[in-house]
């Protein structure tokens, strides 16, 4: 019963018809006769995903294509609410699971966050929902970062020692 009601929330609220809704991962696919979309939910406070569609509006204002482009409700609102959950229904990007191991994946991701920064500089922080500000735990998020780090560098000195004394 959920996922017919599901469904035909979707179709009024979107004023769409869905010729598929599958769940991939934790979002779902849905396919129309217009195209293919992304409806994620967020297990957030409303304001927090007006929040996010907020950002993402302002930073392809600005020029990054890279951020999902959000599909408002009939009645123009970025979210749909069903049964008490939000929703928000973007573009589907097509695409393959960044490998973070890849070097040449590890370079684009970093251009693609440099881009992102770059874009969002100046967005109003103080459109934040109280929930959406974390920079408090900033400084001990640096620390951690730079412990790791350092962990990597001893082990690769030590990688460099044993394959040394292995060729000898």
């Amino acid at each position: 019963m959920f996922v017919t009601d599901f469904r035909t929330g979707i179709e009024e609220t979107y004023g769409m018809r869905i010729r598929e809704i599958r769940r991939v991962k934790d979002v779902f696919r849905i396919r129309t006769p217009l195209g293919t979309y992304c409806l994620k939910g967020y297990d957030v406070q409303v304001e927090e995903v007006f929040y996010i569609a907020r950002v993402f509006a302002c930073l392809d204002e600005r020029g990054f294509t890279r951020s999902p482009k959000v599909y408002p409700t009939t009645t123009l609102s970025p979210v749909m609410i069903h049964q008490g959950s939000v929703y928000m229904l973007t573009n589907w990007v097509h695409g393959r699971q960044p490998d973070f191991g890849s070097a040449a994946d590890l370079r684009k991701g970093l251009r693609a966050l440099a881009r992102f920064h770059a874009a969002a500089e100046g967005f109003p922080a103080g459109e934040a929902p109280a929930s959406r500000i974390r920079y408090f735990d900033l400084e001990k998020d640096v620390s951690d970062y730079k412990d790791l780090l350092g962990y990597y560098e001893k082990k690769i000195a030590l990688d460099n020692l044993i394959e040394r004394a292995s060729s000898c």
